[in-house]
């Protein structure tokens, strides 16, 4: 009986690693295939040998998903010049317009795409990505190796082969950051909460989306840590001081205003405020995984009920909640890599 039941949770540890390296052999290899024959770079074909790689790999788990994080980083460099999303651009815009001494919101900027687009971002941003898109490849990277450390083989298999996932990031997008900043504060609250708190802080002063998780951060770790949370968050966004705090909301109704509604957005905006009862549940939260879970729900509710919901949302969004779903489900914080 003993023999069985340590060989059950391990034939289910190296299913989910053999479903990641079958996600990554799937589109992994469209990916590469349309690089190599579209767009000229046929070299982009060596990220496949992460596949045969990965299958020698596979009795050890993390090896295996090292593998494919190499061949997403392969995948990922090929995108480079390929598409455009403004995120980046316009955060630089605004550093620029922040540094002539005027305030970088409630204005448009020529940069952005639609031309007109406002800086919607925190302060905190106007400096982040000053060196660009490759600060967003770093963070994806580091993302990954998140993943494998946290032994999540289903999240990172999507995350290192959804097409989506892979060609953002090298485009001008800016979710990776803060999606690895949210991962590492929520993963640190156990242990370490005041520093989690504060690495939250920091990623609602780059995008504003992480105050979602500010009710289960006091009902999991404590009003202490949310007071760390809401500290630094006022320092962060002490700026709005200067520049005054009409700004951001006219950068807010300008977003709106400009912005098209997207094909994947619910375009419900009236139901968007759902999200403040469901966040409010974080305050109750005892539990590790249901307060991410929750922080996530109210973040997908007020997002994606939106007329201009952006794909690029589940890069921030994805990684954590991909990992509390296989923590709950397959208790991978047990499991021997």
């Amino acid at each position: 009986m003993t023999a069985i039941a340590r060989t059950a949770p391990r034939r289910l540890h190296l299913g989910r690693i053999d479903a990641a390296i079958l996600m990554f052999a799937l589109l992994g290899t469209l990916m590469a295939y349309g690089l190599a024959v579209y767009h000229g770079r046929p070299w982009t074909l060596l990220s496949l040998l992460a596949i045969p790689a990965a299958l020698w790999l596979r009795e050890r788990p993390s090896a295996a998903a090292g593998a494919l994080v190499v061949g997403s980083v392969v995948l990922r460099l090929a995108y480079v010049g390929i598409g455009f999303t403004d995120q980046i651009a316009v955060s630089q815009a605004g550093t620029a317009r922040a540094l002539s001494g005027l305030s970088p919101y409630g204005v448009g900027y020529a940069q952005a795409v639609p031309r007109g687009a406002p800086f919607p971002y925190g302060p905190l941003a106007l400096i982040w990505w000053l060196p660009g898109p490759a600060i967003e490849l770093v963070a994806a990277t580091l993302l990954m190796v998140l993943l494998v450390g946290q032994r999540a083989w289903l999240t990172l298999g999507l995350f290192a082969s959804a097409p989506f996932v892979v060609y953002l990031t090298t485009t001008g997008a800016n979710d990776y950051s803060p999606g690895l900043l949210l991962a590492v504060g929520l993963l640190l609250m156990p242990q370490r909460p005041y520093l989690g708190a504060a690495l939250l802080a920091v990623t609602a002063a780059l995008k504003p989306y992480a105050f979602a998780w500010l009710p289960a951060l006091i009902g999991y770790a404590g009003w202490r840590a949310g007071a760390v949370m809401i500290g630094l968050s006022a320092v962060l966004w002490s700026p709005l001081a200067v520049w005054g705090v009409g700004g951001i909301f006219r950068s807010l109704e300008l977003s709106r205003a400009v912005h098209p509604a997207q094909e994947n957005a619910l375009n419900m905006p009236v139901l968007r405020y759902l999200a403040a009862p469901i966040a409010a549940c974080g305050l109750v939260a005892r539990r590790w995984e249901v307060a991410v879970l929750v922080g996530s729900a109210a973040f997908v509710v007020f997002l994606f009920l939106d007329r201009w919901a952006s794909l690029g949302y589940w890069l921030a969004v994805g990684p954590i909640t991909g990992i509390a779903i296989e923590r709950w489900a397959f208790h991978t914080s047990t499991e021997a890599a």
